[in-house]
Order: structure tokens, then sequence, then C-alpha cells
């Protein structure tokens, strides 16, 4: 197994459709930069008492009323009813047997070698999503994202105990070696067994399912993590569902 927000970016990332839609015009210059302001605002809903004009200011709004429209359609939540969740994730670590009995579903999974284009991220996981833009629209503009390309992001770094500064990440696609190109590396992974759990929600709310996948499923299984990246596979389109419903398999 490997060890540690289709991106924040799927092709499920968010370029990857554009192909198919040329009766409006390619999502690349308002829609990233609207989705990344949501995944900052998400998080410090759940991270900080900031009151919600701040927030909303923040993200680009001249109103509260603005973004708390705007928010409930991008994330199916308002504002209010989303900073309501982070009392049940602040103790998702705390659980009984009985709850971890009831926590979902943890497969072993034997994964073939998978041979990636890679974008490297450093910094804060959470903004990796400007990395996936940058991909996606490398790849876009060389007939890279077809229909079956899956999008992936790559996470080193122990986020509790990694200064946010020196997080290591990438933000991937697969695809052919020999595309490699401007900066764009090529990064095999191994064939190896992987944990993999299925995250459902906002990528900003990630870290519950890791903490039930690591502090609950890891620490009583006979399982020993390997000293690799852990994988997110990014299973849908932000574009097309409210970030309620984005499904992202973690792999570790």
């Amino acid at each position: 197994m490997a060890k540690p927000d289709k991106c924040p970016q799927t092709l499920r990332c968010p370029q990857a459709r554009r192909d198919r839609a040329h009766d409006r015009p390619p999502p690349l210059r308002i829609a990233p930069l609207r989705r990344l302001r949501f995944q900052r605002a998400s998080r410090e809903l759940l991270e900080t008492d900031w009151p919600l004009e701040r927030i909303a200011i923040r993200s680009g709004y001249g109103s509260e009323a603005a973004f708390n429209r705007a928010f409930k359609r991008t994330v199916g939540l308002t504002p209010g009813a989303y900073r309501q969740r982070r009392e049940r994730l602040a103790t998702a670590p705390l659980m009984t047997s009985m709850e971890l009995a009831d926590m979902p579903d943890v497969t072993l999974m034997d994964v073939p070698e998978m041979t990636l284009l890679a974008l490297r991220h450093h910094g804060d996981y959470l903004e990796i999503g400007r990395s996936f833009e940058r991909l996606c629209a490398w790849a876009g503009s060389r007939g890279l994202l077809g229909p079956g390309v899956r999008c992936l992001g790559l996470y080193w770094d122990d986020p509790d105990a990694t200064p946010v500064a020196e997080l290591r990440s990438a933000a991937c696609i697969d695809g052919p070696a020999a595309a490699a190109a401007d900066g764009i590396e090529v990064i095999r992974l191994p064939a190896r067994r992987y944990a993999c759990l299925e995250h459902v929600g906002p990528y900003s709310e990630l870290v519950s399912s890791y903490r039930l996948l690591y502090s609950g499923w890891l620490a009583r299984s006979e399982e020993t993590p390997a000293d690799a990246p852990c994988v997110e596979d990014y299973l849908n389109d932000p574009r097309q569902v409210a970030a309620m419903d984005l499904r992202t398999r973690i792999m570790v």
C-alpha cells in the first residue's frame, strides 16, 4: 500500500470534457477560478470563525446574499449549513467500536503499474486545483483528453506534520510517456496493492475520510503502508455535480 484537495479536478477533470462542447466557450476562463474560490471558502467555513460577510468578500462577492446563493448552487448547502458540518468532521477520529463497524467499506485492490503525466505542485494541497487547470489546458491542446482519461492527485506528505510550504503533490492524468514536455513529467507508479476508500462530498472534507482510513481501519488492520504517495482518483466532474456529490477514491 502507499502512504500519505477528476481536483481540487477530473475528466472528470475540469477541462477534460471541453473538447466535446463546441457550442459554448471552454470553461478555462471563469469556472476554474470560481471553483478555486469555493474550495477556499469551504475550508474557511470549516476552519475559522470569520463572519460570512468576510468570506463572501474574499470570494469575490459584493454581498453576503449573492455569496449564499452562489455557494448553495455550487456546493449544495448554504454557507451556514455547511459550517455546521465542522463539529461532525472534527470528531471523526473519536469513534466507538460500533461506529467503526459502520464505517465505509475499505477495499484491497491490486492495481497494475500506472504511467502518469504529472505537473508538480508545492504548498497547500487545497490549491492544487491551479496545477490541474494548467495540466488540463496543456493536455487538451495536444488531444490527450479523451473520454477514458483518468485524472489523479498524488500526495507525499502528511499535512498534520509538514509545514504547508513544504507539502509535495502532483496533478496527474494517465497518458503516454512520450507526450511529456513543457514542464510536464512522467511519474510511474509500480503495480501494488492499495487500500481504497471512496469519499463522497467536497474535496475540502477529504481529511475526514483520511482520518477514518488511518485512525480507524489501518490502525486495526494487519497492513503496513508503503513509503509512496497516497493517490486520489477523481471519479466525477465537479462541473457537472454539486460539491456534496463529488466522488473521490482514496488509495493508500
